[in-house]
């Protein structure tokens, strides 16, 4: 069974097309990558900064530790006796270009000897910080966050002597100014990778023109390639791949369009050795259609000769001569316009009057077989767009193949209707027979060239695979029924506009 086949348009995706993925897929790495190295600039960049800031804040505090732990030794040996020495060491501190936010030298037990904050003088810490700076024997460093300055970087250092320890001098620098340039650098990099990013975009939005539009171009070409026609060279001369996938593109289409020219030969050939083979199974129906008028114009001839003056019965034969010359001319008509071999047309054609052709040049050989023909032809059947030659072919054969069926004689049922299917109009037509039917394990290979169930000699095999092309060509589509021992049902039906140009 065949079914008609409809053309299914390509829905291209507008939304997400090469080129947009290309520019998308393309501007996220380049994203990726330039986010990945302005994070690798910052890290580092953070890292060398604070490297910096714990070297000079490490090597300020052990200078300043230096003569502070002169001032204690100077005391223990009674050489200096200002109180104040210690403070004004503090007010140095404070007044360097760090960004010192405090100055405290601690005893022994962390209590406070002198404070850039006079509040704190007298108060002995005890938080972990303070523990692990007077636990250090070194320079140290340590960063904490303070609810005011925020993060704080602490540089102490031990003020001691070989083994006599004073105590310790801690130094508190703010990391804000860091923390600030950090974040400056940031905010640059975002501005240059966006600004990369920005001439990313521009360039690869232009470089998918220059990939995209070929293909483009391409697709178009695809679009329009047929199969019937030769087409006009395509307009890429690029030396790429899209070149070459252009280049092969063409030599495939022409290929195509050659092996469908030879393709449609062949079909033609094939459809005129069936028609010939069918015209070879209705030679005894034809030359009996040819025969009886020939005899009975010879009768007419021979009283005519016998009785040349009886110019009563001349008339009167002459008028039978005259028609049985036209029933010969009739018939050897309708065979040649049968056997004609023509290009496809495309006319109106109205099925009835098809059938009825196609029944005469059968009928002597369906009357001899005791074939009984019932015809329900709907009177006011829309006549379809086709080629009336190839019709007839499918009509025929449709005939011939309920004819061998019933070789004791049946009754062959011949319809035709109006049909409105799938919102198409058209016609039907169907050819019934009560013969020996079609087992349902061949059903799926009727239609295949040169398969036939009939004796040696008595087919082809061509004649309902040339049908199944015939209607296809019509846009049609032609089912069958059939039943062991019951008969065979084969139903056509062609839309209104049916032939391809």
């Amino acid at each position: 069974m065949s079914e008609l086949k409809q053309e299914k348009k390509t829905k291209f995706p507008l939304k997400w097309t090469l080129k947009i993925k290309f520019i998308v897929f393309t501007t996220l790495a380049i994203f990726f990558i330039m986010a990945v190295n302005g994070m690798f600039i910052i890290l580092r960049e953070k890292k060398l900064l604070m490297d910096k800031v714990i070297s000079e804040s490490t090597t300020l505090v052990k200078s300043l530790s230096i003569p502070v732990t002169n001032v204690f030794l100077n005391r223990e040996v009674g050489l200096i006796i200002e109180e104040d020495l210690l403070e004004n060491y503090i007010l140095q501190i404070m007044e360097e270009n760090w960004p010192i936010k405090y100055a405290i030298i601690l005893d022994d037990s962390n209590r406070v000897l002198v404070h850039s904050d006079l509040k704190e003088y007298g108060k002995v810490y005890s938080d972990s910080i303070s523990q692990k700076a007077s636990d250090a024997w070194t320079t140290i460093t340590q960063q904490y966050d303070h609810p005011v300055w925020g993060t704080v970087l602490e540089a102490s250092s031990p003020l001691s002597i070989s083994s006599k320890s004073w105590g310790t001098l801690r130094v508190g620098f703010s990391l804000t100014p860091i923390q600030l340039r950090i974040m400056r650098l940031y905010l640059e990099i975002i501005g240059v990778t966006l600004g990369l990013i920005l001439i990313a975009f521009l360039l690869v939005n232009y470089s998918s023109r220059k990939l995209i539009t070929p293909l483009t171009i391409l697709t178009d070409e695809m679009k329009q390639t047929s199969v019937d026609q030769k087409h006009h060279h395509i307009s890429i001369n690029s030396s790429d791949e899209i070149g070459y996938l252009a280049r092969v593109f063409e030599d495939m289409r022409e290929r195509l369009f050659t092996s469908h020219q030879k393709l449609k030969q062949a079909q033609s050939q094939i459809i005129q050795a069936e028609k010939l083979a069918s015209i070879g199974r209705l030679a005894s129906g034809v030359a009996h259609e040819i025969n009886n008028p020939l005899n009975g114009i010879q009768n007419c001839v021979r009283m005519i000769l016998e009785e040349p003056d009886n110019k009563q019965q001349t008339t009167k034969y002459l008028a039978l001569t005259d028609e049985g010359l036209n029933k010969i001319e009739s018939v050897v008509k309708k065979l040649l316009n049968y056997a004609r071999q023509d290009q496809l047309v495309r006319e109106q054609v109205n099925i009835n009057v098809s059938i009825n052709n196609m029944l005469e040049l059968l009928e002597y050989k369906i009357t001899k077989r005791n074939i009984k023909i019932v015809l329900i032809l709907e009177d006011s059947l829309m006549e379809v767009s086709g080629d009336p030659h190839l019709i007839e072919q499918v009509i025929l054969n449709l005939m011939i193949n309920a004819y061998d069926a019933m070789p004791d004689g049946g009754k062959m049922t011949i319809t035709t209707k109006n049909y409105i299917m799938k919102k198409r109009k058209g016609i039907s037509f169907s050819v019934s027979d009560t013969g020996v039917g079609i087992p349902e394990s061949e059903l799926n290979n009727i239609f295949d060239p040169f398969y036939t169930t009939k004796d040696v000699g008595e087919g082809t095999g061509l004649g309902l695979s040339v049908c199944l092309g015939i209607i296809e060509t019509h846009n049609g589509e032609i089912q069958v029924l059939s039943e062991e021992k019951k008969g065979t049902t084969f139903k056509v039906f062609l839309p209104k506009k049916g032939a391809k140009g």
